[in-house]
């Protein structure tokens, strides 16, 4: 089982470190890997815990492909991920409450962020001029 945690911390790790890029879609891609992998180990926890930060990723690179997000919000979510990403890296192997509180606060506050950027940013155009 060290292996899996071994894999399942990397790839968390790896989270923090390429946030600040707002690459969601290199953050869902790994997390779907991730789920793939915690169910061929059997690892339920693992399972939970990526399917959430799958679904996080997938509908905030949703959103920044299709609306123009301000830096400042964007920064502002990307410190709460990371600070939640890291307190389930601290926590999940020995306090899952404390994990799963992460976990849920990460998607509350990516939902809200979500929702309030649907309703009042501009959706992006299409910047390809026909000739």
């Amino acid at each position: 089982m060290n292996d899996v945690y071994t894999v399942f911390e990397g790839r968390l790790k790896f989270l923090i470190d390429v946030l600040d890029e707002h690459n969601y879609v290199n953050c869902f891609r790994s997390m779907l890997d991730l789920t793939v992998f915690c169910t061929m180990a059997e690892y339920e926890d693992g399972v939970l815990i990526s399917e959430v930060l799958e679904n996080v990723f997938y509908d905030m690179a949703y959103l920044y492909d299709t609306r123009q997000v301000e830096d400042k919000d964007k920064i502002e979510i990307t410190r709460l991920l990371k600070k939640q990403i890291a307190e389930i890296l601290k926590t999940y192997r020995t306090d899952t409450n404390k994990a799963y509180a992460s976990l849920k606060k990460m998607r509350f506050e990516s939902t809200k962020h979500q929702l309030h950027w649907e309703n009042m940013a501009n959706k992006k155009t299409d910047q390809t001029i026909d000739e």
